[in-house]
């Protein structure tokens, strides 16, 4: 695979990471790349089986895709990694930074290295225009996020369109 195919196998890493606390603990323990990948494979497929029409527990897998995927479209960016800044974006705006150490210690343990965020020193944000148009977007002008508790406790909130774009305008 090219360097950028595995990269972006490891940003979708770094997601199941975040919402599954086993696997985060397994990347943490630096076990082989391909007992992690096959344990997160094993994860979706039982999330999917579990909940075949994303009702419930499977809207989790989306954890990062709302930003990321504005960012994946505008920026052209392969799905993984775009996914990974959707991570920090929703980490930044939504918990805090209290998901920085974790990521970091993933990004460590992977050999991630992202580089600079893709909208770094521009001022324009033009790839959030995408956000609308998410898959996750609902009819009366709301969606819903995937956020974190804690690493292993994905939660999803409606949050209004607008407010979700107007959030990431203001701080980028």
């Amino acid at each position: 695979l090219s360097d950028s195919q595995i990269m972006c196998g490891k940003g979708e890493i770094i997601k199941y990471a975040c919402i599954n606390k086993e696997l985060f603990e397994l990347i943490i323990s630096e076990a082989p790349l391909s007992e992690i990948i096959l344990a997160c494979a094993h994860y979706k497929q039982g999330v999917v089986e579990t909940d075949f029409k994303e009702d419930g527990i499977r809207k989790t897998l989306n954890f990062g895709h709302t930003y990321g995927h504005a960012v994946e479209f505008h920026y052209k960016l392969p799905h993984g990694i775009a996914v990974y800044w959707g991570i920090q974006l929703i980490n930044k705006l939504y918990l805090n930074d209290k998901l920085s150490p974790s990521l970091k210690k993933l990004e460590e343990c992977l050999k991630f290295v992202p580089g600079d965020a893709p909208w770094k020193g521009s001022t324009e944000s033009q790839f959030l225009n995408y956000i609308p148009v998410d898959k996750k977007a609902l009819a009366n002008g709301d969606i819903n996020l995937i956020l974190l508790s804690e690493i292993g406790k994905p939660f999803y909130k409606r949050f209004k369109i607008s407010e979700v774009i107007n959030r990431a305008k203001a701080s980028l």
